[in-house]
């Protein structure tokens, strides 16, 4: 549980691979701020009670559980009087005040009331201007509520909030350019994008999604080289350049809400690849909510644009094995963890992913074999760990489309999910 609510949360939003085991806590960014706000919340009422209010509802929807006699409700209540009693008594907007409020605002979210969390949210963006810009916050408070904006953003499918400007400029001092890296990049981080500028993809796609999808591929490379080398770590001034990278491709990808047909499911896929590769809980459970909208957004694209399934076979088939993955990824968490219906709905959403993935793979031409699959995934937006440990579940999701093939011999045209 602790790990969940620590400095590792940055690291991993920055699509920073596992600390080693042997790490030194002391080398986690953020730490001592971290130990120095539980601290402060010790010392004053307000920040303990929202610190409380956003733990509680945390708990209650990773876990499904709610203290009996400190419910999140209780004490987001609390948190609304501690904070109308330090406006009565002090005017002055203090990084304390925000901490509370956003507190406020993540607690709300967590139970699902995003109207007022976003309206906590729009309070902090007007008292960070009159505290003087977001130059004036420390950076563990501005990495937050960048993340807490991004979430509420994706439960509530907006636009995020605005914020000001936050997209770091060019490479880090000191840091070298991404192409010393190319000819030591694995096969999986040097071929990865690379097909959504075949000339038939790339035809679907707009300048704005190019582009970002250009630094989205660097900063996984870039990342996941040095993380992934031996007795290597990106050093902290690197790390936060990549989290804060990342978050600003995020809130891009998040603006556009205007979009339909191809270029929506495209980005709601991508936003749910991100999610899929960062490597915490809190994003794994957020990639589950994306899930039914990948869904819908390909019916709807194949409502409105019938044509784009065969025109753009390896879009789809990527799209569609992506959301397989992820669906197989959660049946398997809640079958181990305990009974629980909602394995019916990854189910069924397993059922549609891979019929969908079947039909594109045949039109494509691609042979039923988990590497021919992952060869080809690759130069969308796929590393192993979307296949699972050892990639049993991308050789899950073969064996399943190889099945459909053979019952689509049959006049076969759907697929019963009988075991993980």
């Amino acid at each position: 549980m602790q790990s969940d609510f620590n400095s590792s949360v940055f690291r991993a939003e920055a699509l920073g691979r596992p600390s080693p085991a042997n790490e030194r806590p002391a080398d986690l960014r953020h730490k001592n701020a971290l130990s120095e706000r539980i601290r402060n919340a010790s010392q004053n009422d307000m920040l303990m009670v929202s610190t409380l209010a956003y733990a509680s509802g945390a708990i209650g929807w990773r876990y499904g559980v709610c203290h009996e006699e400190l419910p999140p409700e209780y004490l987001i209540q609390q948190t609304y009087r501690s904070i109308r009693k330090h406006l009565q008594q002090s005017g002055e907007v203090e990084e304390k005040l925000l901490w509370s409020i956003y507190g406020l605002a993540a607690a709300e979210m967590w139970v699902l009331n995003f109207d007022a969390a976003a309206t906590h949210m729009r309070a902090i963006q007007v008292l960070i201007s009159q505290l003087g810009g977001i130059t004036k916050l420390t950076p563990l408070f501005l990495e937050s509520i960048i993340l807490g904006g991004k979430f509420l953003a994706i439960f509530t499918m907006a636009a995020p909030i605005p914020l000001a400007d936050f997209e770091p400029d060019g490479l880090p001092e000191g840091w070298p350019p991404q192409s010393i890296f190319s000819t030591a990049l694995p096969p999986e981080l040097r071929n990865l994008g690379t097909s959504f500028f075949a000339a038939g993809d790339l035809s679907a796609l707009d300048d704005w999604y190019r582009d970002i999808l250009v630094d989205l591929v660097a900063c996984v490379q870039i990342s996941h080289y040095v993380s992934g080398r031996p007795n290597q770590s990106l050093e902290l001034v690197h790390e936060r350049w990549l989290y804060l990278k990342v978050q600003a491709l995020n809130y891009r990808l998040l603006a556009r809400t205007e979009l339909i047909g191809m270029q929506e499911a495209v980005r709601i896929a991508t936003l749910l690849w991100v999610l899929s590769i960062t490597d915490y809980v809190g994003a794994g459970l957020t990639a589950l909510f994306l899930l039914p909208k990948l869904q819908a957004a390909l019916k709807t694209a194949q409502f409105k644009e019938p044509s784009s399934s065969r025109s753009l076979p390896g879009l789809y088939f990527w799209m569609s094995s992506l959301g397989a993955l992820v669906a197989l990824s959660a049946a398997k968490q809640i079958l181990i963890s305990s009974s629980s219906p909602r394995d019916a709905l990854y189910s069924q959403q397993f059922n549609f992913f891979s019929l969908h993935a079947a039909q594109t793979a045949h039109l494509i031409g691609l042979e039923t074999k988990s590497d021919v699959y992952r060869t080809f995934l690759q130069t969308y937006l796929y590393l192993d760990v979307n296949g699972g440990p050892g990639g049993d579940d991308l050789k899950y999701l073969v064996e399943t489309v190889s099945r459909i093939d053979q019952d689509s011999l049959l006049g076969i045209h759907t697929v019963e999910y009988t075991h993980i």
